[in-house]
């Protein structure tokens, strides 16, 4: 839980470097959880999102999708996997995976706070 939180506030304060680096001291220890490799994902996503430098934005999507794609694999009902894909492929304009993967974080995380807001994107991309 304390690495975990480390790796949060690494994001958070933009240590992306830091942020990755323990993320994969945990994927050695512990290769079977899912968070290890979502928090991989989530760090090459937001990496992009808020580099003050230019950085390679498909190499970047592409490890966070398949570090998303590992934690899923680690754990079928890991609920933030499915949501960072939804990010990912949203911003790729991949509208349809993008509803796929919120649709299945929505289905193992229906109470999240942020549930509103993509049952909306969802219902705007049936309309399209």
């Amino acid at each position: 839980e304390i690495i975990y939180a480390h790796i949060e506030m690494c994001l958070q304060k933009g240590y992306f470097s830091l942020a990755l680096s323990s993320a994969e001291r945990l994927e050695q220890k512990y290769p079977q959880a899912p968070e290890p490799y979502f928090y991989k994902g989530e760090t090459y996503r937001q990496w992009q999102d808020r580099s003050t430098r230019v950085r390679p934005k498909d190499d970047d999507f592409q490890k966070a999708i398949m570090a998303y794609k590992q934690a899923i694999d680690a754990d079928k009902n890991y609920a933030p996997a499915y949501k960072g894909l939804g990010r990912i492929y949203q911003k790729q304009k991949k509208h349809d995976q993008a509803v796929e993967m919120y649709k299945a974080y929505l289905t193992f995380d229906s109470e999240s706070s942020d549930a509103a807001y993509i049952k909306n994107y969802i219902k705007t991309q049936d309309v399209l």
